[in-house]
């Protein structure tokens, strides 16, 4: 069975900021918690916990209702994200199966 944490929908997270008129920035320090957290919420690398869930909802006007996905309703990513309609993020070189630097030295690693 899946949690209620996976039918949170990151798509409304970032609709209900934007429509806020709020950036990332001013919703992080709005809800205290930082820029990367609302960044991974909106793209479905995390998902927050249920008090910045309801806190998201507050600080944005919407009910908590509104970010769950509906039955049905899938993952879309919004226009304009950089990611040409892709639900997932671009690959690292080292995911790609490519080589990568060591941070200590700058050579390549396998």
């Amino acid at each position: 069975s899946q949690s209620v944490s996976s039918y949170v929908s990151g798509v409304k997270i970032r609709e209900a900021r934007l429509t806020a008129g709020m950036s990332r920035t001013q919703l992080a320090h709005a809800i205290v918690t930082s820029e990367r957290n609302i960044a991974r919420w909106e793209t479905d690398r995390n998902t927050p916990r249920a008090e910045h869930l309801a806190a998201i909802a507050k600080a944005t006007g919407r009910d908590m209702e509104f970010f769950f996905y509906s039955e049905g309703q899938e993952a879309v990513a919004p226009p304009g994200d950089g990611f040409q309609g892709s639900s997932r993020a671009p690959q690292t070189a080292r995911a790609r199966g490519g080589a990568r630097r060591t941070r200590k030295t700058g050579e390549l690693a396998a």
